[in-house]
């Protein structure tokens, strides 16, 4: 086989299904359609196969692709971070403008450019948020006419369109979540009150009926969440789905995590959490009722602008604002009535875990890592084996298909939390999941960059595989570059410098991302993704509302004791090769320990404790261009590592069964967390 350093992706032509979208636009009047992602919940990361409107126009479907906006001539698409990078390689750009999120050139703004004022522009109101369309009002100055579409159009293109899943949900005891639905329920209630909403909540966003439920459920790929709806009353609460999720659960799912989930095979055991089950198409005029109840009786009920625009119409209508009859399109006067922008009570009181929830999360990356070590193990080992005996090399596939087949092997393993990326040599620079179409083979020395997360009951891991080893192929040895090993030490000491530090109580992740981006900045780099994120337990990867970057949007809020954050900065430099370290951290109380701080004072500090015990790569270390202090903390680190993982291995390695032994697998720990 020829060495290949690197598989472009196949371009999407789409100019057929543009035809077919702009017929339809012509039919409903329309001048331009606005496209999102997303679901009747408001969900945009890793939404339902059935979901993705943009990847069936685009053939882009990476979670990173936010909009389209469609005229009688042009077409463009919005992508934000790494994305921007893969995408030129999928879309027809001969079709499609593609432009990286920017507030120069937004959705709205391009439509002035692209369209006359007063244009007639269509969006579905079941998958556009109330955030969405403000923002489509805002940035196009109110000189366009914003038009709820009548169907679907995409939905009427899309032929072959998947159903939405309908799966099972089970439940979670109180040994792995750490309190009842009840409890939650009246702990949410007492936020609500406090913060002057004691009518209520109206619960649109999956991850938090999952969470107040105690439930999870696998409607889609990478979410551990189910279709439903929620209205939390001062004194009842109901649940919206389809009946049939209470079934049988999946017999191979319950025998991975024993004593961890249970079937729901009946409304009973709802009602005995004080929570009323209803079906799925009750909730639009219950939840009307609601509101109108509410409005009458003077009681303030919550709901954010996260909600769609379909939902958004009906309350305005119940609350008396707007008539039944009323065609004209809301304006944000009227939407600011009703949903309001600040952060969800509830969506503060999940993001903050509690100690059986920390728990769990430390227990699930403990299992996660003993995975992930053994995969990396497993890698060097093949790479010999193939070679010496003659045998095809190892592929990208391959490796992605062998962390599942890892993840299978530990208790509650659950599913991938997002499609593993799984990237060699001059991939990396490209990190994406791979394909037949776009499958490397290690034959030659190289980086190799893996990215994944699963869930399981006790918690999510997002980035126990995210790690860069350089492995060396017998046949065509070689010692990473000079420039391979600066751009490497440059993301490594980002790394490190949000892993070491210690910041004061009510620091935003936006006040740090700066810090994290210093030793780029001295080379001339970027980081070309997040700094962090949030990450749910057994619901999603991606959580709200704090994380790490340079958008405002994570200034809104200070970091919680209790938060889990993942620590993540990446640098790819397109074409030639990429690095992305990660860990998932807890915010943790922390003592500073500089002399200026004395007495109690060590209470207001805070720091980000690290929950992945994985080894960090040598060889691609440029150890001169790190300072004493970080070569200290790697050295520490990795002794952590050791000592954790080396007894982590008895407990839940696989004791051969992976395709590795226990020993090859203790003596690759060990070189690789040997000090510096």
């Amino acid at each position: 086989m020829a060495i290949v350093d690197f598989l472009p992706l196949q371009k999407e032509k789409s100019h057929h299904k543009l035809q077919d979208v702009r017929r339809l636009m012509v039919e409903e009047g329309l001048d331009a359609l606005i496209v999102v992602n997303g679901d009747r919940h408001g969900t945009s990361y890793e939404p339902g196969e059935s979901d993705k409107r943009i990847g069936f126009l685009t053939g882009f479907t990476d979670s990173g692709a936010t909009t389209c906006a469609i005229t009688a001539r042009k077409a463009a698409l919005w992508v934000y971070g790494l994305a921007s990078v893969k995408a030129v390689q999928v879309i027809d750009t001969e079709t499609w403008d593609l432009v990286a999120d920017s507030v120069d050139l937004t959705p709205g703004i391009w439509l002035l450019k692209n369209c006359a004022p007063g244009s007639k522009v269509g969006f579905d109101p079941e998958t556009t948020t109330a955030e969405q369309y403000l923002s489509f009002l805002d940035t196009s100055q109110m000189n366009l006419r914003m038009s709820p579409t009548h169907v679907n159009i995409v939905d009427h293109v899309w032929s072959n369109r998947p159903p939405p899943m309908n799966n099972p949900v089970f439940s979670l005891p109180e040994s792995v979540t750490g309190a009842s639905t009840p409890e939650k329920l009246a702990i949410l209630r007492k936020h609500l009150t406090n913060a002057g909403f004691p009518g209520g909540i109206v619960v649109t966003q999956l991850d938090e009926v999952a969470w107040l439920l105690n439930l999870r459920g696998t409607d889609m790929v990478h979410n551990s969440e189910f279709y439903a709806f929620m209205i939390v009353g001062k004194d009842s609460a109901a649940v919206y789905m389809d009946p049939r999720k209470l079934r049988r659960v999946d017999p191979s799912l319950l025998s991975r995590c024993p004593g961890m989930i249970s079937e729901v095979l009946a409304p009973d055991h709802l009602e005995t959490q004080d929570v009323i089950t209803r079906s799925y198409e009750d909730f639009l005029p219950d939840a009307r009722t609601f509101a109108s109840r509410c409005s009458t009786g003077d009681t303030p009920f919550f709901v954010d602008t996260r909600i769609s625009m379909t939902l958004m119409m009906n309350l305005t209508i119940a609350m008396g604002i707007l008539k039944e009859d009323e065609t004209s399109p809301l304006s944000p006067a009227v939407i600011r009535q009703v949903a309001f922008s600040q952060i969800s009570p509830l969506q503060r009181l999940k993001s903050v875990k509690n100690p059986v929830e920390l728990e769990g999360v430390r227990s699930c990356h403990l299992r996660d890592c003993t995975a992930a070590i053994e995969f990396f193990a497993w890698i060097e080992q093949e790479i010999e084996h193939r070679f010496r005996n003659g045998d095809p090399s190892l592929s990208e596939l391959e490796c992605a298909e062998k962390v599942e087949q890892l993840r299978r092997l530990q208790a509650g393993y659950i599913s991938n939390s997002f499609a593993s990326i799984s990237a060699y040599a001059r991939n990396t620079s490209l990190p994406t999941a791979p394909s037949p179409t776009r499958n490397l083979s290690f034959e030659t020395s190289g980086p190799y960059v893996h990215v994944s997360g699963a869930h399981y009951p006790d918690g999510t891991t997002a980035s126990n595989f995210s790690r860069v080893f350089f492995y060396q192929h017998p046949r065509h040895p070689r010692a990473p570059t000079q420039h391979e090993k600066l751009v490497y030490t440059a993301v490594l000491r980002s790394f490190i410098s949000l892993s070491s530090l210690v910041f004061p109580v009510g620091t935003t992740g936006y006040q740090i991302d700066s810090i994290a981006r210093r030793p780029l900045w001295d080379l001339g780099l970027e980081s070309t993704s997040l700094q962090g994120h949030g990450v749910g337990v057994g619901t999603c990867v991606v959580e709200g509302p704090h994380g790490i970057g340079s958008s405002r949007m994570f200034d809104r809020v200070p970091f919680k004791e209790g938060n889990v954050v993942t620590i993540e900065p990446a640098v790819y430099v397109e074409g030639d090769f990429g690095y992305r370290l990660e860990n998932v951290t807890v915010v943790s109380r922390a003592k500073h320990n500089q002399q200026f701080t004395t007495g109690e004072e060590w209470k207001e500090w805070l720091t980000l404790k690290a929950v992945d015990f994985l080894p960090i790569e040598t060889d691609l270390i440029d150890v001169n261009a790190m300072p004493p202090d970080e070569k200290q903390w790697l050295n520490d680190y990795h002794a952590l590592v050791q000592r954790t993982m080396l007894e982590a291995l008895e407990l839940y390695g696989s004791k051969g069964k992976a395709g590795v032994a226990t020993e090859t697998v203790r003596a690759w720990l060990k070189k690789k967390t040997a000090p510096i």
